[in-house]
């Protein structure tokens, strides 16, 4: 399956891929048992320990028990929290790696805590529009290209 990107795109992931990733939180596997059924507990355990609200990120690798592809290891996705539960963005980030083949898995999993779902942010200095999507919807739009 090709998937075209737009130039636009590509520059934003570029910078996500660049962004410098002392913004957050590091979260790994507590039970280091290579399923994700932990991602939730472990997420709100870094959130209490961090009440500024700092980004967390999820290490992808550590919640699966198949290996990451090394051209993804950079790669990042972004769940938001804004101002509502850490728990809830950790539970669709646990969904998508539960949905996704481990060959398609970004690197790492940014829980961003100090947006709302639908704002954006700097990255390097030049605003960065964050929108999110239910798998079905991404699905449905991959599928109309």
């Amino acid at each position: 399956m090709d998937v075209v990107f737009s130039k636009k795109q590509l520059n934003i992931l570029k910078k996500l891929n660049e962004a410098d990733d002392s913004f957050g939180m590091s979260v790994t596997n507590s039970e280091d048992d290579g399923d994700s059924s932990s991602v939730r507990k472990d997420a709100e355990a870094i959130a209490q320990k961090d009440p500024n609200g700092n980004n967390e990120i999820i290490q992808t690798q550590t919640y699966i028990d198949k290996e990451i592809p090394s051209a993804n290891r950079n790669q990042k996705m972004v769940f938001n929290a804004g101002t509502g539960s850490v728990g809830q963005a950790a539970s669709q980030a646990q969904k998508f790696i539960n949905t996704t083949n481990p060959a398609n898995l970004p690197g790492q999993i940014i829980i961003n805590r100090k947006h709302n779902v639908n704002s954006s942010r700097e990255i390097k200095g030049k605003l960065v529009e964050v929108t999110t999507f239910k798998k079905k919807e991404l699905d449905k739009f991959l599928k109309s290209l």
